[in-house]
């Protein structure tokens, strides 16, 4: 089992457990880690899964690309920086992929194998709900590369 806390602001102490997979937003009808306090979280923020000893996220990624591109990354735990000084606030609004697994080495929390499946973003001049045009023509290719990266973890760990 796993478990998501909050550890600061009004959710304070807050904790999701989890066994396998989380998503986390402000929709509680669509994620089992609601933050409906946030309204700068969006309804379905982010996901987590972990799948045979193998952490799986999936988020948004600036990488340099064209709007609507996917990135499948695994992660060196000694790229990420682990440590949180003492008073040290992670802000929930940057929780990026990068953020999550610092928090996680701090905690010395690191699952193993970590895969960053990501949509490169697009630079819009208004926030507002929804997806960007190019953003929303990837969710198809991302939901079958979350699909494909799942099954080989599975084949991979099982050997």
């Amino acid at each position: 089992m796993y478990v998501i806390e909050a550890m600061n602001g009004p959710l304070d102490g807050k904790r999701w457990p989890f066994e396998r997979d989380i998503t986390i937003g402000r929709d509680e009808r669509v994620a089992q880690a609601a933050l409906t306090t946030d309204r700068a979280v969006s309804r379905r923020h982010a996901a987590v899964r972990v799948e045979n000893g193998a952490l799986v996220l999936v988020d948004v990624s600036r990488q340099g690309g064209d709007p609507g591109t996917l990135y499948v990354m695994e992660v060196d735990p000694d790229s990420i920086e682990g440590g949180i000084d003492d008073g040290a606030q992670i802000d929930p609004h940057g929780m990026d992929p990068e953020t999550v697994l610092r928090f996680v080495k701090a905690t010395g929390g690191w699952p193993g194998r970590v895969v960053v499946i990501a949509c490169e973003p697009e630079q819009v001049e208004e926030v507002a709900l929804g997806l960007s045009p190019s953003v929303a023509a990837a969710v198809d290719g991302a939901v079958d590369l979350v699909a494909e990266t799942v099954e080989e973890l599975r084949c991979t760990s099982s050997r």
